[in-house]
C-alpha cells in the first residue's frame, strides 16, 4: 500500500523502513504464525481455515492480483478475510465440533456485519481514494445510498446476533437485546435533526459498533460470571469497566434509554390529557439547547 497510500497523503508505518526491515518484519510475522499453527494441536480444518484466510488476504493485497483495487470484489473479500472466516475458526474453536447450524448463523453474521464495516471505511477514506486514482463502491454509490445501505446491513448482522445469543445464556441475550434496542432509540433521536444537521448522519453510523464495543463484552462477561456468583459478577464488571475504559459509557447508554422510556411516556399521557401541550418534546428541546 505504500506507493497509494503516499499519493493519497495517508500514513504508512512501513514507508519510513527500508526494504530489507520491511522483509524481515514480514518473514517474523510469518513464522510466528506458523509456529504457533503448526505447533499447537489445532484441530485440522482450523489449520484448513487459516490458510484460506491467509491466502484470501493475498489475494486482496499482493500484486498481481491486488484485487483491493477492484470495488466489487474488494468489499466481499475484506468482509470474508477480515473477520466472517476469523468467527468460524473462534467457532470452531468454542465448541469443538462442525455443527451446520452455528456455522451458517456466524458466517451470515460475520459477512453482513464485514459489508458493512468496510463500506464505512471506504465511505470516511474516499478522498484519499481518489487521489491515490482509486475508483471504490463509495465512488460508485452516493452518499445517501452507503447510509441507507449501512443501515440495512446493520440491522440484518444484529438480527443474526441476536439469535446467536439466544443460544448462549438468557443473561448474555438480554443484554445484547437491550443494547440493540437502545442503539435504535439513538437512532430516532438522531434522525430529528437529519434535516438540520447532516452530520449526525455520520454520527448515528459511527454508533454501530458500539454494539460490540460496549454491551457484547458486557453480555458476554454478564452472562459467565452470572451463574458464579455476585462476588465474581462485581469483580468482572470492574476489571472491564478499568481495562477497557470505553465500557464506561454503559452509564450514558442506560441513562439514554430512561430519559426517552420518560418522554415517550410522558407523551403518551399528555396526548389525552393535554394534547396541546407536548412535555417530552418540551423536555427535549430544552436539554438539546
Amino acid at each position: 500500500d505504500i506507493a497509494e497510500d503516499t499519493a493519497a497523503g495517508k500514513p504508512n508505518y512501513a514507508a519510513p523502513l527500508q526494504p530489507f526491515a520491511r522483509i524481515l518484519l514480514f518473514l517474523a510475522i510469518s513464522i510466528v504464525l506458523l509456529i504457533i499453527l503448526w505447533g499447537y494441536p489445532f484441530p485440522p480444518v482450523v489449520r484448513l481455515l487459516v490458510m484460506v484466510q491467509v491466502l484470501a488476504f493475498a489475494l486482496y493485497s499482493c500484486h498481481p492480483f491486488r484485487l483491493k483495487n477492484s470495488p466489487v470484489a474488494a468489499v466481499l473479500l475484506d468482509a470474508i478475510y477480515s473477520g466472517t472466516l476469523f468467527y468460524i475458526i473462534a467457532l470452531q474453536l468454542s465448541i469443538g465440533s462442525f455443527l451446520w447450524k452455528y456455522v451458517l448463523l456466524i458466517s451470515a453474521f460475520g459477512l453482513f456485519k464485514g459489508l458493512r464495516n468496510i463500506i464505512f471505511h471506504l465511505v470516511a477514506d474516499k478522498k484519499f481514494d481518489t487521489k491515490a486514482g482509486k475508483e471504490t463502491v463509495a465512488h460508485i454509490i452516493s452518499e445517501r445510498q452507503a447510509t441507507k445501505t449501512q443501515e440495512a446491513l446493520w440491522l440484518i448482522e444484529s438480527s443474526f446476533l441476536i439469535v446467536l445469543s439466544y443460544y448462549t445464556t438468557t443473561t448474555t441475550f438480554i443484554i445484547v437485546l437491550l443494547g440493540f434496542i437502545i442503539i435504535l432509540i439513538k437512532r430516532h433521536f438522531y434522525s430529528d435533526d437529519f434535516q438540520e444537521n447532516n452530520h449526525n448522519k455520520l454520527q448515528w453510523l459511527g454508533e454501530l459498533n458500539t454494539l460490540y464495543e460496549l454491551w457484547l463484552p458486557l453480555a458476554a462477561i454478564t452472562g459467565v460470571m452470572w451463574q458464579k456468583g455476585i462476588v465474581h459478577l462485581v469483580i468482572s464488571w470492574a476489571l472491564l469497566l478499568f481495562v477497557f475504559p470505553y465500557t464506561r459509557k454503559v452509564f450514558h447508554e442506560l441513562y439514554i434509554a430512561l430519559y426517552n422510556a420518560f418522554y415517550f411516556v410522558s407523551d403518551l399521557y399528555f396526548v389525552y390529557t393535554k394534547p396541546y401541550f407536548d412535555i417530552g418534546k418540551f423536555i427535549r428541546r430544552i436539554f438539546r439547547r
